[in-house]
């Protein structure tokens, strides 16, 4: 959910990269919103009837195939196209990620292991936009930060592939 809310951080830069009007770089941020929402629960239903690592599986790779193409985009069309991707496997993995965490878990543990997970996507919502010069590491934060999303990112990764 890191890229949905954090592209507005960079969209000066990408308009001036591509020299692209204001409102034709926020729909790079809206069209990541709008799949989230609209196909969520699409996803989520298709994860119940298909089966949840499969989505999640198919999510994370489009998300990354699709973060990618948009690293080496080379005009405004290709990096919209490549967020579109993006957007997808992100509707795809997003309600997946929270499902597989409360299957995972018996009654009595998943809401700590759901207020975990939140817990982590604040965090890495909060200091993902920051940078190397930022508040994060002048707190000190990053290496904490970074073992609790790993602690989480390997806890799902050895569910959803090893099982």
């Amino acid at each position: 959910m890191q890229s949905v809310g954090s592209i507005s951080v960079s969209l000066s830069a990408i308009q001036k990269e591509f020299d692209a009007t204001l409102a034709a770089v926020q729909w790079i941020g809206l069209m990541g919103s709008i799949m989230l929402c609209s196909l969520s629960l699409c996803f989520g239903r298709a994860g119940d009837l298909i089966g949840r690592r499969t989505i999640f599986k198919t999510g994370l790779t489009l998300y990354t195939a699709g973060a990618g193409l948009a690293a080496f985009s080379g005009t405004f069309l290709q990096l919209l196209a490549s967020r579109c991707v993006m957007a997808l496997g992100l509707a795809m993995a997003a309600p997946m990620a929270a499902a597989i965490i409360a299957s995972a878990h018996g009654h009595e543990h998943r809401g700590r292991a759901l207020g975990l997970l939140a817990a982590s996507i604040a965090l890495g919502r909060t200091t993902g936009p920051t940078n190397r010069r930022g508040h994060s590491s002048a707190l000190g934060l990053e290496s904490s930060v970074s073992c609790q999303l790993y602690f989480w990112g390997s806890h799902l990764c050895d569910y959803v592939f090893n099982r």
